[in-house]
């Protein structure tokens, strides 16, 4: 018999490692340990949805670690300070900024200009294809392999959609039959469709991560070709794929001549201006 899920709330299942195998409590004081019982999902599954889980927690945060708006946040360092730069955003213009850490810096500027400025880096990003022949392929491979785990998330969200489905025809027949009030009827009616539109909002952020199935070539070309666009469009994930395999270093934004530069990029990279 399968495992018995006590919760409806989806994002207490893919947040709760147990359900992937993992049992971790204070009994074994923080240790964690391969449980015998059934999985209902995978452990790179769940490690995959927790994270897209993770972009849209506290989304009018001052401060939010995942905020889609602030996509350079992990990469991102002052060049004075050589310190990495934070995130916030102005609440009562809902302006984002990066600011450097360190205190008494007045490094402090406009994400959205940023962002315009790392786009145009991006449109300069070309590959020693003579030294690394191989590197376009293995670079476009990142964003397949991306999609695969995000259709994996995305099929996950869909059974669950079902099961809330389901379930609003059920207290809607109950209901019809006379066997439950109309508050509680109304009351659950409610819960589910607060479920229900939980879940879609979910599948849409998930689907802007997707990555249309083409042969490896041509993907390799495509995503070379536009990795403006696709980092303009992509959500968070894809975003930070691009930065972390071009730009393993990080990037500089110097307040003196309120550019963004490169100092270091991955092996087989470069830049056809400064």
């Amino acid at each position: 018999m399968g495992i018995r899920i006590g919760r409806n709330n989806i994002s207490h299942i893919l947040k709760n490692p147990f359900y992937c195998g993992i049992i971790s409590n204070r009994l074994l004081e923080g240790k964690i340990v391969q449980g015998k019982h059934e999985k209902i999902i995978s452990q790179e599954i769940f490690l995959a949805v927790n994270e897209l889980l993770s972009s849209s927690r506290n989304p009018n945060s001052s401060y939010c670690i995942n905020n889609e708006r602030l996509p350079l946040k992990q990469i991102l360092f002052c060049h004075k300070c050589k310190s990495k730069m934070t995130g916030y955003i102005v609440r009562k213009k809902d302006i984002p900024y990066y600011k450097c850490r360190t205190t008494g810096c007045s490094c402090n500027k406009n994400a959205g200009q940023l962002g315009l400025q790392f786009m145009e880096i991006l449109r300069t990003v070309m590959i020693d294809e003579k030294n690394y022949p191989s590197l376009k392929k293995e670079f476009s491979l990142n964003f397949i392999e991306l999609e695969k785990m995000t259709c994996n998330s995305l099929i996950i969200h869909k059974g669950y959609r079902t099961r809330v489905k389901n379930k609003i025809e059920l207290v809607e027949e109950r209901y019809s039959l006379g066997l439950i009030k109309e508050s509680l009827y109304n009351k659950q009616l409610a819960k589910f469709q607060k479920e229900t539109e939980e879940i879609e909002n979910e599948m849409e952020k998930i689907k802007a991560g997707l990555v249309p199935k083409r042969d490896i070539k041509k993907e390799a070309e495509r995503i070379m070709g536009n990795l403006s666009g696709i980092w303009t469009s992509g959500n968070l994930r894809t975003k930070r794929l691009i930065q972390t395999l071009i730009f393993p270093e990080g990037i500089f934004y110097d307040k003196a001549t309120d550019k963004i530069f490169v100092k270091v990029m991955a092996p087989g990279f470069y830049l056809t201006k400064n």
